[in-house]
Protein backbone atom coordinates (compact mmCIF):
# COMPACT_ATOMS: atom_id res chain seq x y z
CA UNK A 1 0.00 0.00 0.00
CA UNK A 2 3.21 2.34 -0.19
CA UNK A 3 5.69 2.95 -3.31
CA UNK A 4 8.74 1.76 -3.14
CA UNK A 5 10.20 5.29 -2.59
CA UNK A 6 8.14 5.48 0.58
CA UNK A 7 9.12 1.97 1.98
CA UNK A 8 12.49 2.99 1.53
CA UNK A 9 12.27 6.19 3.49
CA UNK A 10 10.76 3.80 6.10
CA UNK A 11 13.20 1.30 6.60
CA UNK A 12 15.52 2.80 8.70
CA UNK A 13 13.21 4.06 11.39
CA UNK A 14 11.48 0.94 11.22
CA UNK A 15 14.74 -0.92 11.58
CA UNK A 16 15.95 1.50 14.61
CA UNK A 17 13.03 0.71 16.74
CA UNK A 18 12.79 -2.53 16.47
CA UNK A 19 16.47 -2.79 17.38
CA UNK A 20 16.04 -0.48 20.47
CA UNK A 21 13.31 -2.09 21.59
CA UNK A 22 14.91 -5.21 21.58
CA UNK A 23 18.03 -4.15 23.54
CA UNK A 24 16.21 -2.51 25.80
CA UNK A 25 14.76 -6.09 26.81
CA UNK A 26 10.78 -4.44 26.28
CA UNK A 27 10.33 -6.71 23.18
CA UNK A 28 10.29 -10.45 22.44
CA UNK A 29 12.39 -10.24 19.69
CA UNK A 30 14.44 -7.81 17.54
CA UNK A 31 11.53 -7.43 14.91
CA UNK A 32 8.89 -4.75 16.98
CA UNK A 33 6.37 -5.79 13.74
CA UNK A 34 7.01 -9.24 13.80
CA UNK A 35 3.85 -9.54 16.27
CA UNK A 36 1.79 -7.71 14.55
CA UNK A 37 -0.74 -10.07 13.08
CA UNK A 38 -0.89 -12.14 16.26
CA UNK A 39 -1.97 -8.65 18.22
CA UNK A 40 -4.26 -7.83 15.12
CA UNK A 41 -5.67 -11.62 15.29
CA UNK A 42 -6.06 -10.70 19.36
CA UNK A 43 -8.04 -7.57 18.96
CA UNK A 44 -10.47 -8.61 16.08
CA UNK A 45 -11.27 -11.63 18.43
CA UNK A 46 -11.95 -9.23 21.29
CA UNK A 47 -13.88 -6.96 19.52
CA UNK A 48 -15.98 -9.45 17.57
CA UNK A 49 -16.19 -12.19 20.98
CA UNK A 50 -18.25 -9.07 22.85
CA UNK A 51 -21.85 -8.71 21.49
CA UNK A 52 -22.02 -4.93 22.49
CA UNK A 53 -19.99 -4.17 19.39
CA UNK A 54 -22.38 -6.11 17.48
CA UNK A 55 -23.87 -2.94 15.65
CA UNK A 56 -20.57 -1.02 14.94
CA UNK A 57 -18.51 -0.35 12.19
CA UNK A 58 -14.80 -1.32 13.22
CA UNK A 59 -11.35 -1.13 11.47
CA UNK A 60 -8.57 -1.92 13.24
CA UNK A 61 -4.70 -1.49 12.08
CA UNK A 62 -1.58 -2.91 13.44
CA UNK A 63 1.71 -1.73 13.32
CA UNK A 64 4.58 -2.55 16.11
CA UNK A 65 2.07 -3.04 19.04
CA UNK A 66 0.41 0.50 18.05
CA UNK A 67 -3.61 -0.73 17.37
CA UNK A 68 -5.28 2.10 15.50
CA UNK A 69 -9.44 2.19 15.71
CA UNK A 70 -11.36 3.42 12.61
CA UNK A 71 -14.98 3.24 12.28
CA UNK A 72 -18.37 4.27 13.15
CA UNK A 73 -19.90 3.61 17.26
CA UNK A 74 -23.53 4.40 18.67
CA UNK A 75 -22.54 5.89 21.79
CA UNK A 76 -19.56 7.92 23.57
CA UNK A 77 -19.69 4.70 26.10
CA UNK A 78 -19.60 2.12 23.73
CA UNK A 79 -16.58 3.74 22.08
CA UNK A 80 -14.62 4.53 25.53
CA UNK A 81 -15.68 0.56 26.68
CA UNK A 82 -14.28 -0.40 23.62
CA UNK A 83 -10.92 1.47 23.44
CA UNK A 84 -10.93 0.20 27.32
CA UNK A 85 -11.04 -3.52 25.92
CA UNK A 86 -8.43 -2.99 22.89
CA UNK A 87 -6.27 -1.73 25.25
CA UNK A 88 -6.37 -4.85 27.62
CA UNK A 89 -5.26 -6.94 24.83
CA UNK A 90 -2.09 -8.81 25.37
CA UNK A 91 0.80 -7.15 23.41
CA UNK A 92 -1.09 -3.77 22.70
CA UNK A 93 1.08 -0.59 23.87
CA UNK A 94 -1.10 1.63 22.75
CA UNK A 95 -4.28 2.69 21.08
CA UNK A 96 -5.21 5.49 18.87
CA UNK A 97 -8.63 6.57 18.66
CA UNK A 98 -10.31 7.69 15.56
CA UNK A 99 -13.78 6.75 15.97
CA UNK A 100 -17.29 8.25 15.21
CA UNK A 101 -20.00 8.31 17.73
CA UNK A 102 -23.38 8.49 15.67
CA UNK A 103 -23.90 9.18 12.01
CA UNK A 104 -23.09 12.66 11.34
CA UNK A 105 -19.62 13.41 12.14
CA UNK A 106 -17.13 13.54 9.39
CA UNK A 107 -14.41 10.48 9.45
CA UNK A 108 -11.10 11.92 11.23
CA UNK A 109 -8.80 9.47 8.79
CA UNK A 110 -7.86 9.62 5.11
CA UNK A 111 -10.96 8.48 3.07
CA UNK A 112 -11.12 7.59 -0.58
CA UNK A 113 -11.64 10.66 -2.77
CA UNK A 114 -14.29 8.52 -4.53
CA UNK A 115 -16.43 8.31 -1.11
CA UNK A 116 -19.11 10.98 -1.03
CA UNK A 117 -21.20 11.14 2.38
CA UNK A 118 -25.47 11.51 1.67
CA UNK A 119 -25.07 15.12 3.25
CA UNK A 120 -21.83 15.56 -0.06
CA UNK A 121 -24.43 14.51 -2.52
CA UNK A 122 -27.30 16.58 -1.23
CA UNK A 123 -24.72 19.79 -1.35
CA UNK A 124 -24.03 18.70 -5.15
CA UNK A 125 -27.92 19.46 -6.41
CA UNK A 126 -29.60 22.46 -7.03
CA UNK A 127 -32.71 23.45 -4.82
CA UNK A 128 -34.88 21.26 -6.74
CA UNK A 129 -32.68 18.36 -6.68
CA UNK A 130 -31.27 18.87 -10.27
CA UNK A 131 -27.38 18.95 -10.53
CA UNK A 132 -25.68 22.71 -10.54
CA UNK A 133 -23.36 23.83 -12.94
CA UNK A 134 -19.54 24.03 -12.34
CA UNK A 135 -18.91 26.68 -9.49
CA UNK A 136 -22.62 26.64 -8.95
CA UNK A 137 -24.60 28.92 -11.39
CA UNK A 138 -27.75 27.97 -12.37
CA UNK A 139 -29.39 28.95 -15.50
CA UNK A 140 -33.03 29.19 -16.45
CA UNK A 141 -32.87 25.09 -17.68
CA UNK A 142 -31.71 24.25 -14.10
CA UNK A 143 -33.78 26.47 -12.19
CA UNK A 144 -37.24 24.55 -13.41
Amino acid sequence: MITEDEMRRQAHGRIERGTSCWLAKKCEDSSAYRRDPEIQRRVIEAVASTPAYARSSVWVTTERGWVTLQGCLESTALRASLIDRVRRVAGVETVFDQLIVGTGSRPRWKVDPAWRSPGDQAKKKGRRGKPRRPGGARTKETDR
